[in-house]
């Protein structure tokens, strides 16, 4: 089983080798996905760090009624 990061490097190579395979594989379509879900990984962590840091602040908030507000 080939590693995802190798099959974006190698594109033509993966292609390739399944050629000479005789195995029929959307590469392209392969390639396409992971980068579509590197997108959204990044999209999930930018949301994580925008969460953590909205809850500090409210952490340090210094009464109720400023927490509520934030």
């Amino acid at each position: 089983m080939l590693d995802r990061k190798y099959i974006v490097e190698n594109v033509e190579a993966v292609k390739q080798n399944c050629a000479n395979r005789n195995i029929s594989v959307d590469v392209d379509r392969l390639v396409e996905l992971e980068l579509e879900r590197r997108g959204k990984l990044q999209l999930v962590q930018d949301l994580n760090t925008q969460s953590n840091a909205e809850s500090k602040k409210i952490g340090q908030a210094k009464d109720s009624d400023e927490r509520e507000s934030l």
